[in-house]
């Protein structure tokens, strides 16, 4: 017991949680096995009452060796003070600057001055040599919807944009689809357009990864969107501009998209490579690049490797393994081309998504573009490849039990390391919301509950268990750079939420998801329009629910049926409840739609979002989580096609709902 004693202790000095309670309300303890595998995802590797001892002493000499805190979180442009332990030298450094712009010691405390928002550096002479202590300038909040678009209440559309069929794409959604579709929305005053993530999903993506939850990288963008017949701006030559239309049917077929869009997008890279250096195509291209930097040449040879040796670089070659390596070096060396070709559709993706937003702020959207940022990417994909030392290995992330599934999941993805997270001033996550906040009004982070606790599963089999991250200085990240980018958070809180989470997003100006389908209200049916977060995103469903139709049609519930994820008796349990739900909204199904979405327009939420698969009446949703192959995932396309879009009868309704409840936004032209 003793043994047990002294591992619990370092698991919990090192953010593992003691337990959790449950969706039942039962705690949940975590035990032994769970202890030793979460210390040895951190990195500690602990099987007795000794090694746990010995660690902790280490841990605790390391924190008296401390001259200073790790991180102080300031107000922007208001100063403070850093109280030392001892007198010590010490220079400050602002966010990317490497000249101090002061200098000092001698004291027991450093007077700062006002600092401009951002993330700066405090360098100590500490007794072991010199000491960070990052300095976190940050406002007050995230930008709220009426500092971003002027307006008191919104609403807007969300769809997966693989899904968007038009008469010009090749198959799969593509960027220009993205613009048009906005200004569809736009005519009937929608303030945003949401799709799923648009991020890298990999070159060599393993097969049949196409869920956009699942990328390589979160920091770049997913080349398979680009607009085949807009390419000319990139390669100067029109013959390779020109893309073949892939017919559109009620599924989507990525590999039919590929064999279009891969030779079109090869056959434009030789117009482009074949240009001057003085050319402004080719001068473009490298601003582009110079700005990227570093980043964008190593996600580029990742790409390339992977074209070579398969996607998951945990099966390269062991040189190849590291990418500072000198095999890396030797490979891009002898591999030019190849690099620049993955760079080169970077640079188009990137072009034709800000492209998407100007179009849809042009056309009188309030917000524009809503995009996502996925809670990880692969454990073998770019973006651990990249930075090895701020992901986690021998976990990946998920969920335990809770209403999406009573034997938890496992989302196969890498968790970010909270220790990598502090001591580098925070700097993966932060190029993670830039990466998603330069084409965007507002972004979605998905599972924002982790941003205080992560729940890992180990690889070796044990049971799974919280691990906590540094919520303040996350949330205080999250603040400076949506006022930069003056982008409007979302975050999505929903799962097992720990008391008083919620209320402090929304002191951070983050705003929460009422999911409504969820919910029930105190008349005991769905919830009614002041019942629900003023702010906070409020819709019926989302990707991962069903729609509206398919919700009372019990489709997701005869699908879990089916796979054997509910007995028959909790399936006509649940079928009941939504009789009883149905009985109250009255038939038929199309007034049932309109009630739930009058109720979300007449709402005390300032945010309201609406599904282009619910305009339609479609009964089959995107996703069903926890399945991979079992359901058609991510395959399912929209009943309306981007250029009927803007007179579609659905959307012309519920803009008219949205306008009399006092959501219209912009300058778009009214419903006739």
């Amino acid at each position: 017991m003793a043994g047990r004693d002294s591992i619990s202790r370092l698991a919990a000095r090192m953010g593992v949680f003691r337990g959790y309670r449950d969706f039942r309300k039962i705690q949940r303890r975590t035990g032994a096995a769970t202890d030793r595998a979460l210390l040895a995802a951190i990195g500690v590797s602990v099987t007795t009452r000794g090694d746990a001892e010995a660690r902790l002493r280490t841990l605790d000499a390391e924190d008296a060796a401390r001259t200073g805190p790790r991180e102080v979180i300031l107000s922007a442009d208001a100063g403070g003070r850093v109280v030392l332990r001892r007198p010590a030298g010490w220079a400050l450094c602002l966010e990317g600057e490497t000249k101090p712009a002061a200098t000092g010691g001698g004291d027991l405390s450093v007077d700062i001055p006002p600092l401009p928002p951002g993330v700066h550096r405090l360098t100590l002479e500490g007794l072991a040599g010199p000491e960070t202590v990052w300095l976190i300038a940050a406002p007050a909040s995230a930008p709220s919807l009426a500092e971003c678009s002027g307006a008191a209440k919104a609403w807007g559309l969300t769809g997966a944009l693989y899904g968007f069929s038009s008469g010009r794409n090749a198959g799969l959604g593509d960027y220009r689809d993205l613009g048009d579709m906005a200004m569809a929305a736009a005519r009937h005053g929608a303030a945003f357009l949401g799709i799923n993530p648009v991020h890298a999903l990999g070159a060599a993506a393993p097969d049949g990864m196409i869920s956009p939850y699942s990328p390589t990288h979160r920091g770049f963008l997913n080349p398979w969107h680009i607009a085949l017949d807009g390419l000319a701006p990139y390669c100067g030559e029109a013959r390779a501009a020109a893309g073949n239309c892939v017919p559109a049917s009620g599924s989507v077929d990525y590999t039919a998209a590929a064999a279009v869009r891969d030779p079109a997008l090869a056959a434009a890279f030789a117009g482009f490579a074949a240009l001057p250096p003085e050319n402004p195509i080719r001068r473009r291209f490298d601003a582009f690049a110079a700005e990227r930097g570093a980043g964008l040449q190593t996600f580029a040879r990742f790409e390339a490797l992977s074209l070579r040796h398969g996607g998951d670089w945990r099966a390269w070659p062991a040189a190849l393994r590291d990418q500072s390596g000198t095999a890396v070096a030797e490979f891009a060396r002898a591999a030019p081309a190849e690099i620049l070709f993955h760079a080169w559709l970077q640079w188009v993706a990137h072009d034709q998504l800000l492209s998407a937003q100007r179009t849809a702020k042009a056309s009188g959207m309030g917000l524009g573009l809503y995009l996502d940022l996925a809670v990880g990417a692969r454990p073998g994909g770019a973006e651990t490849w990249m930075d090895p030392g701020g992901h986690i290995t021998g976990a990946t992330l998920g969920a335990p039990p809770d209403a999406f599934g009573d034997i938890g999941q496992n989302w196969g993805l890498a968790p970010l390391s909270p220790h990598g997270l502090t001591t580098s001033g925070y700097r993966p996550f932060i190029e993670l919301l830039r990466g998603v906040m330069r084409y965007a009004g507002v972004i979605r982070i998905d599972h924002v509950l982790g941003l205080m606790r992560c729940f890992w599963v180990p690889d070796d089999g044990a049971p799974g268990g919280y691990v906590r991250y540094p919520l303040e200085g996350l949330l205080a990240v999250i603040a400076i750079e949506a006022r930069r980018h003056g982008v409007l958070v979302v975050g999505e809180d929903l799962g097992l939420v720990p008391r008083g989470f919620r209320n402090r997003l929304a002191r951070a100006g983050l705003y929460g998801v009422e999911v409504t389908q969820f919910m029930r209200g105190t008349a005991g049916g769905l919830p009614a329009p002041a019942e629900l977060r003023p702010r906070s995103m409020a819709s019926f469903g989302n990707h991962d629910t069903p729609t509206v139709d398919g919700f009372f049609a019990g489709r997701d519930l005869d699908w879990n049926l089916r796979l054997g994820r509910m007995t028959a008796a909790q399936h006509d349990a649940q079928r009941r409840e939504r009789e009883h739900l149905a009985a109250q909204l009255g038939a038929p199904a199309t007034k049932r739609r309109l009630r739930i979405h009058s109720d979300l327009a007449a709402s005390t939420a300032e945010l309201v979002a609406v599904q282009l698969d619910d305009l339609t009446g479609a009964v089959e949703q995107q996703n069903l989580p926890g399945t991979v192959h079992e359901h058609p995932n991510w395959r399912r396309r929209s009943a309306i096609s981007v250029e009927a879009a803007a007179n579609a009868p659905g959307l012309r309704e519920i803009g008219a709902i949205m306008r009399r409840a006092g959501r219209g936004s912009g300058s778009g032209a009214p419903d006739g």
